[in-house]
């Protein structure tokens, strides 16, 4: 039977799977959704309650007429209803398309839902179809244990690599960090050693500039030290002439004292002109 819902936006009717259902319980069909959202809408078109962050959901409902539902409850030929016979209809149904692939949760709710059915079916019809029901569940779900043990087994030695991956990162990590230690103190001992050196280049250029400037003033002192030695010994060479002079002087006197008449020079001595 074709399912459709009313659009309270395109006021058309749409099949079931065309229709998003919100938390309101109001519902619109795909395309008007798509259109009001592009337009920004955050409210629903027919309440205005506000669904901004509300993506929509399908609707997965059966819908059957009147004289279905009200023939349920009635007692058929061997004392069960209608709704029990359906019912063990649904689960045997279901146990056949359960496989391998089928959840764990699911798996349970069969479970379930068999031992809820064999305490209430009496009829030996139904006992034997349900019991080939649940035979061919066991069967069905031995490989879904199966595969979940296998999972299971594989998640825990995933586990297991993953500890041992995570230990070996962080020894790994360790390691990094001491070398990483061990390079921030030989690079603070290399600043240390840099900073001392430059302080010794420091003391080293203070001392040759005070060496220069000393040098600088010996020089100059040198120099006039020089000057005044050369001034000396001029002086000295002048001394030296007034004594050769000197000397070329007495010897001429002493020769002409030696020439002279001393009756000349008698006159001479007496009246002091010869000392």
């Amino acid at each position: 039977m074709d399912q459709r819902l009313h659009c309270a936006v395109c006021k058309e009717w749409s099949p079931l799977e065309h229709i998003l259902s919100f938390r309101c319980g109001h519902c619109f069909c795909v395309p008007c959704i798509a259109n009001w959202k592009d337009a920004g809408g955050s409210r629903c078109p027919s309440c205005r309650h506000v669904i901004k962050n509300d993506s929509g959901h399908r609707l997965y409902i059966t819908i059957g007429d009147a004289d279905t539902l009200s023939s349920e409850d009635e007692p058929v030929s061997d004392g069960l209803s209608v709704a029990v016979v359906k019912q063990v209809k649904y689960v045997t149904k279901r146990l056949d398309r359960m496989d391998a692939t089928a959840s764990l949760k699911t798996v349970k709710k069969a479970e379930e839902n068999l031992v809820k059915l064999a305490d209430a079916l009496e009829a030996d019809g139904l006992v034997e179809e349900l019991l080939a029901a649940i035979s061919n569940f066991k069967e069905r779900v031995i490989p879904v244990y199966t595969l979940l043990d296998d999972r299971q087994r594989q998640i825990n030695e995933l586990r297991a690599r993953q500890t041992i991956l995570e230990q070996d990162n962080e020894r790994q990590l360790l390691s990094q960090l001491s070398k990483i230690e061990a390079l921030e103190e030989c690079q603070r001992d290399w600043q240390a050693e840099k900073m001392n050196a430059r302080r010794l280049a420091d003391e080293a250029i203070l001392s040759a500039e005070k060496a220069m400037n000393e040098t600088l003033a010996l020089r100059q002192e040198n120099e006039r030290l020089l000057d005044e030695r050369a001034k000396v010994l001029k002086n000295i060479a002048r001394e030296k002439e007034k004594d050769e002079e000197l000397k070329k002087y007495k010897y001429f006197c002493d020769e002409y004292k030696k020439t002279v008449d001393m009756r000349f020079m008698q006159p001479l001595y007496e009246t002091n002109l010869i000392f």
